[in-house]
């Protein structure tokens, strides 16, 4: 790990990825867990799991899904008859 973070660093281009990456990691849970507690979104580890291992890419994506998972917002009924549902990304 710590070769790592010395060859991350090493030129200012680097230092500039891995600065804007940490950034982003930490203020996407800080934003995770405000958002998460004042939406009762539950099972919250799971966003900020997917920051840790995959990126900003996963959590906000997978938060987005639980907010709607917990409020009932996520299926509505499809165009094309009876007992059709569509995932609502919208």
């Amino acid at each position: 790990m710590k070769f790592f973070f010395r060859e991350l660093f090493a030129n200012r281009i680097g230092g500039f990825f891995g600065m804007d990456v940490l950034v982003s990691a930490v203020v996407m849970i800080f934003f995770l867990r405000r958002e998460g507690k004042r939406l009762g979104v539950r099972h919250l580890w799971l966003p900020i799991a997917g920051v840790l291992t995959v990126g900003v890419s996963l959590g906000l994506p997978a938060v987005s899904l639980s907010s709607r998972a917990g409020t009932g917002r996520l299926w509505r009924s499809g165009r094309h008859g009876k007992g059709n549902q569509e995932l609502i990304l919208d």
